[in-house]
């Protein structure tokens, strides 16, 4: 990892680690380029022209960044989060809580409930 800190030198390295794993000819084809011209530039042996810089940071990162070649740096095209609802007002007296009331405590496990005598039936033998 070098000391330059430009949007250029990343996408060059962004270039070598996609080249070592796929193929660069689709994304040469895709920005009207040579497959070699493309990894000259991955491998620091050529550079680019700005319009190509700007073409290859758009489809680098899925249209999430672009390149400012005035500066030679990336800039997140992210926008800033915006809430899906409003929220409610902030409750300000203690009387409109809602009171909670317990119910009846659930049985413990280990407790033993007493059968209940089984009614004689009229009319039956036992």
């Amino acid at each position: 990892m070098s000391n330059d800190d430009s949007g250029a030198t990343v996408m060059r390295q962004m270039l070598a680690v996609r080249n070592k794993k796929f193929n660069l000819a689709p994304l040469a084809r895709e920005l009207n380029m040579s497959a070699g011209a493309l990894e000259e530039f991955a491998y620091g042996r050529a550079g680019l022209t700005p319009e190509v810089l700007v073409a290859l940071a758009k489809i680098l990162f899925d249209g999430q960044a672009e390149y400012d070649p005035a500066i030679d740096k990336l800039r997140s095209k992210r926008e800033e989060p915006r809430p899906l609802g409003v929220l409610p007002p902030p409750i300000t007296e203690m009387m409109t809580l809602p009171v909670y009331q317990a119910g009846p405590a659930p049985p413990s496990p280990g407790m033993v409930t007493p059968a209940k005598p089984k009614a004689r039936r009229a009319g039956w033998i036992e």
